[in-house]
């Protein structure tokens, strides 16, 4: 039992580490989270197998159970996060603020800013790298992100 207990925080680090899924380089890129609860896990899978499609299903269906603010706003920005790579971004966008709303995450904040880019709003889109920067500078995906945005907005002004 004392083994069980010490391992908890280590697993509970590893279920909530994003999974970047196979995406193109010249956009910024989606995190999914996956979570203790197996319907998000199995969302985050699917996209990561890039099964966008049932990975949008799985994670509304996510969406109505009746989970804490973390765990809702994973699904939700899980779902966005699909809805996006299925072009259909204000669903997507929708989907993203829902996230938000439930709990700021950087996850959901580089996701915003991932479905604001394709749907062109490049200035949103920085403003939302901004705040998934201000919650976690370290993650590499944000730094990534925000180049690429500040480098299409560079060019754009040329």
């Amino acid at each position: 039992m004392k083994l069980i207990k010490s391992l908890l925080p280590i697993l509970a680090v590893l279920t909530v580490m994003p999974v970047v899924g196979a995406q193109s380089s010249d956009a910024p890129e989606f995190v999914v989270q996956t979570t203790t609860t197996g319907i998000i896990q199995l969302s985050a899978r699917k996209f990561e197998n890039g099964e966008y499609r049932q990975a949008a299903g799985i994670a509304l269906q996510a969406t109505e159970r009746g989970l804490t603010s973390g765990r809702r706003s994973a699904a939700w920005s899980n779902l966005c996060a699909a809805r996006a790579m299925q072009v259909q971004y204000d669903a997507a966008i929708e989907a993203c603020e829902t996230a938000l709303d439930a709990r700021v995450t950087w996850q959901a904040n580089n996701n915003y800013g991932a479905v604001l880019y394709r749907a062109g709003r490049l200035a949103d889109s920085e403003r939302a790298f901004a705040a998934a920067f201000e919650i976690a500078p370290d993650e590499t995906v944000i730094a990534e992100n925000r180049a690429l945005v500040s480098s299409r907005t560079l060019a754009a002004a040329q």
